[in-house]
């Protein structure tokens, strides 16, 4: 499987709203769901305390991506990284320091 690297330059001229997240994935163990917000939790608190960025894991119509950024903040729905761009939470495979 061929991961996709964003520049973060990249990502704040496109905009993440116009990618097409896949449909149809299988749906995440509960146990997975937990670890991730978990993931994101600590992804929120490197970005706020130490500026510290993280490499994101998404999946897209296109294939997987990955960013390598800061995470500022996140919703129910979305996470929020530096520069504003949004990440859908449910097209969050996995986030690594």
């Amino acid at each position: 499987m061929k991961i996709e690297t964003i520049d973060k330059a990249d990502m704040e001229r496109t905009k993440l709203r116009s990618v097409n997240l896949s449909d149809g994935a299988s749906v995440p163990l509960p146990s997975s769901i937990f670890h991730l917000h978990k993931q994101i939790d600590r992804a929120v608190r490197l970005g706020n305390g130490h500026k510290s960025k993280v490499k994101i894991f998404f999946q897209t119509i296109n294939g997987l991506r990955m960013v390598h950024t800061t995470v500022w903040a996140a919703t129910e729905e979305f996470i929020v990284l530096k520069g504003g761009q949004s990440i859908p939470m449910d097209a969050i495979i996995d986030i690594i320091e």
